[in-house]
């Protein structure tokens, strides 16, 4: 049986009010579904290196994406390029920033917006740049996305939580709270649907970044840094860890879960003490 994996990275949330507000995720490690933790995210936090770091397993100064301003391509192996060198289908409805990390740079908002191409790391793609795109629009591409080619990796990422920490008023703001709320039940309710559908497939949730409580981020502090993680699927054990893991696993835990060789340049190990 083929395994799938759905990552959802919600920009810009922070771990305690993922905590505070992921109702469906949380309740489902309550009832020994899910698996929880928290993760440390790279410097600066911000979010095209997080990107980067998620999908290479390394950071800025390994991978060459240091800043917001870092437009090349990123030269590391990614999981995207990984999973479809050995056959497997990868899509995301995502910021376009990921496109040119992985895909093509610059970004062409008339032609790029969605790509389908087999050549290319993120195969099937739905590419936005407008940081207020409702996260409705971004689960509902993802649906179009898993519905056209069924990709074995799938990444969801919804920008509301991290436009009302830059914007609104930052994680302090009545906008960033009802933000966490509502991508927390969007989340919940989409990977509800797959499960009925796939039940031997593997959901993480979790961030690139935090929030400063005054707006923005970047530096070294928990609030900018800490970021939650759900980890849901067959053989998950139901625990609610406190010790904090380093973002740098995601892309292992990935290829693990997908069955791939893990590549030497990823030296973090990936959270197999959160399975059977």
């Amino acid at each position: 049986m083929e395994t799938t994996v759905y990552l959802i990275v919600v920009d810009g949330l922070r771990a305690d009010f993922g905590k505070r507000y992921f109702n469906g995720l949380n309740r489902w490690l309550e009832e020994g579904k899910a698996a929880y933790t928290k993760l440390r995210s790279g410097l600066p936090s911000d979010s095209r290196p997080s990107y980067a770091l998620i999908a290479t397993g390394v950071d800025g100064s390994v991978n060459t994406i240091t800043s917001n301003g870092s437009r090349q391509r990123c030269p590391v192996p990614n999981i995207f390029g990984l999973a479809r060198q050995k056959g497997l289908r990868t899509g995301g409805a995502m910021y376009h920033w990921w496109s040119e990390l992985f895909n093509k740079t610059p970004f062409d908002p008339a032609t790029d917006y969605r790509q389908y191409d087999l050549e290319r790391d993120i195969q099937d793609g739905y590419f936005y740049n407008a940081d207020e795109t409702p996260d409705e629009v971004i689960f509902e591409k993802a649906r179009e996305i898993r519905a056209h080619s069924r990709p074995h990796l799938l990444v969801i990422h919804p920008m509301s939580v991290d436009y009302a920490g830059d914007n609104l008023g930052g994680a302090a703001s009545a906008a960033y709270r009802e933000n966490c709320i509502r991508v927390g039940e969007l989340s919940h309710q989409f990977i509800k649907e797959v499960m009925a559908e796939e039940p031997g497939a593997y959901f993480i949730v979790t961030a690139d970044h935090g929030a400063r409580d005054q707006g923005g981020h970047g530096g070294d502090s928990d609030e900018e840094r800490l970021v939650p993680c759900w980890l849901l699927g067959p053989n998950v054990r139901p625990i609610g860890e406190q010790e904090i893991r380093d973002q740098r696993a995601l892309a292992p835990t990935i290829l693990w879960l997908l069955g791939l060789d893990i590549p030497p340049h990823m030296t973090v190990p990936p959270l197999t003490h959160l399975f059977h």
